[in-house]
């Protein structure tokens, strides 16, 4: 199910409807980032699912979609809109940081880019357990914390312990 709701809109409403929504699917978390500050977590908390805030901003979550893209570990829908903002994507370079985001002009938008890109990082992450913080390179054994257990030990299964959903 892909949703885009364009404005004008009704903020509460919109909120609103899109929890019935992911509760109709069985959801029982969705992640999103904080745009519009804590609002969309308060009207979810009122609500349900249980809302769960980003560890990445969106210029990261583009940055490492790219690389599942390209090695085609991911088939993406048969979307006009999600192709189009993915497609239209930009990288920019200021600061000494990289920006990927999408075109400035009151005709782009990215929601939909930015929902599926958030989905893999999601399933990329806690399903199939990897760690991209590279906490896992460590120097000789003696340094490996005792409890410590590769990703790749994880249950592979994505859907069997947790639904979420991504913004």
């Amino acid at each position: 199910c892909v949703r885009e709701v364009r404005p004008p809109l009704s903020p509460e409403g919109t909120l609103e409807e899109l929890c019935v929504v992911a509760k109709s699917y069985g959801i029982t978390s969705v992640t999103g980032d904080n745009y519009a500050g804590d609002f969309p977590a308060e009207q979810f908390r009122k609500r349900g699912p249980d809302y769960l805030k980003s560890d990445k901003v969106r210029s990261d979550l583009y940055r490492d979609f790219l690389p599942v893209i390209n090695s085609k570990r991911l088939k993406l829908l048969d979307h006009q809109k999600a192709n189009n903002q993915i497609c239209g994507l930009e990288r920019s370079t200021g600061r000494g940081k990289d920006n990927i985001d999408h075109p400035r002009g009151a005709q782009f938008h990215d929601d939909i880019a930015n929902a599926i890109a958030g989905l893999v990082n999601i399933l990329m992450n806690d399903a199939l357990g990897y760690d991209d913080t590279m906490a896992w390179v460590c120097g000789p054994d003696d340094e490996i914390p005792a409890d410590h257990t590769p990703g790749i030990r994880r249950d592979l299964n994505l859907f069997s312990h947790r639904r979420s959903a991504y913004r």
